[in-house]
């Protein structure tokens, strides 16, 4: 199809654009016998710009069909290399789901905390479930498995020396769940093209929680637990902290979800990154201000003013260093101390911008380069000057 639709979009290009009839047709635009070069130009512009604007909505047609069309896919289906690349996937997780628990347990072995206690014994829980339940050994696993195509690449040795490990039959068919439903919620997405991504990862969460056959092939790992209420709450949140298994390698947004504990900071710290390079666009640079030649530097001042407006005295603190705050407060006639903090500078440097009567700054030569001491020596006065 593709290849369809680019032969046909070329052969409209030559059509159009070189053509004997869009000759005659400029003539009977501009009502001539003889096309002047400026008018064949003309011409030619316009079918481009036709031309450009019947690409554009077969692009936006395409991609509207491509949103809307299911993927015809079916996991069990898929050949033995799919399938074995999906169990170890599985091993994967599970070693990584191990190493978090040990180096967690290795970091807190000594705390006194009482909360440290009971985190300390859950993830010792963590790592004897995964080993009691999910983990075997090839040896054995060769002989009992039902599916032993899928573990020609799992005992690859490029995976297995990086410290691979097997996973049981039922451990398997619970990832073999989970990645049908992926491709379902997928789908739906696709169909939903207006859903957010955010409504996207949260959706999925609450489908894959409340999906009976998902649990039940997770419960079927392990059979034989003990089925106290803890247990079985531990489960469920190893549920969360394990959905990603299947979903690593092949999706992103969806691997979001799998975190038993959502990452606050992704969304937070880019808002956060995005408001920090507002304030640097906003903000005027000191240099500008220190040479800004303006009578009483009016034009600094009507910037800062702005500025401040804006972003407050937060704004002062992220931008300007304590240095050139000290010289901002002098020229608005503040009296700074040494002990004043940036936090101190900025917020007396935004009251007293709020209260200058003027369109300037009160005393603009504090900005400069030069900085000037009085004293007394034998009755005399002394001026000192010198360039900072």
């Amino acid at each position: 199809m593709r290849k369809d639709l680019t032969d046909a979009v070329h052969n409209l290009y030559v059509t159009v654009i070189g053509s004997v009839d869009l000759r005659q047709e400029s003539r009977a635009l501009f009502q001539v016998e003889d096309l002047l070069p400026a008018q064949i130009s003309i011409a030619s512009s316009i079918c481009l710009e036709l031309f450009e604007k019947f690409v554009h909505e077969v692009s936006i047609a395409i991609a509207r069909e491509h949103a809307t069309t299911e993927v015809n896919f079916n996991v069990p289906d898929m050949p033995k290399e799919g399938l074995a690349k999906l169990r170890h996937v599985g091993g994967w997780a599970v070693r990584k789901e191990l190493e978090r628990a040990r180096r967690y347990m290795r970091a807190n072995m000594f705390s006194l905390s009482s909360e440290t206690r009971q985190n300390l014994n859950a993830a010792h829980a963590r790592c004897s479930l995964l080993e009691d339940h999910v983990i075997v050994q090839y040896d054995w696993i060769k002989d009992n498995t039902t599916s032993p195509e899928t573990l020609e690449v799992t005992e690859n040795r490029q995976f297995r020396e990086r410290g691979l490990l097997h996973i049981s039959d039922p451990a398997y068919t619970f990832i073999l769940k989970l990645e049908t439903l992926r491709v379902e919620l997928l789908n739906t997405h696709r169909i939903r093209h207006y859903e957010a991504k955010s409504e996207f990862v949260d959706n999925a969460l609450k489908s894959v929680l409340k999906n009976q056959e998902v649990k039940s092939a997770w419960d079927a790992v392990f059979h034989d637990a003990h089925p106290d209420k803890k247990r079985t709450n531990y489960l469920m949140q190893l549920l969360q902290g394990t959905c990603g298994w299947p979903l690593h390698s092949s999706s992103r947004i969806f691997g979001e979800l799998t975190n038993s504990r959502k990452p606050p900071s992704t969304e937070k710290g880019s808002c956060k990154r995005q408001q920090v390079a507002t304030v640097r666009k906003d903000a005027i640079p000191f240099e500008r201000i220190v040479r800004d030649n303006s009578p009483g530097k009016q034009s600094s001042h009507r910037s800062l003013r702005v500025f401040v407006e804006k972003h407050g005295a937060s704004g002062l603190e992220k931008i300007y260093k304590k240095d050139q705050l000290v010289k901002l407060c002098r020229g608005y006639g503040v009296v700074v101390r040494s002990t004043h903090n940036k936090i101190q500078l900025s917020n007396l440097l935004l009251e007293a911008l709020n209260a200058c009567p003027e369109e300037r700054i009160p005393y603009p030569f504090s900005l400069g380069n030069l900085e000037s001491t009085t004293e007394t020596n034998s009755g005399r006065l002394i001026l000192r000057i010198r360039r900072v």
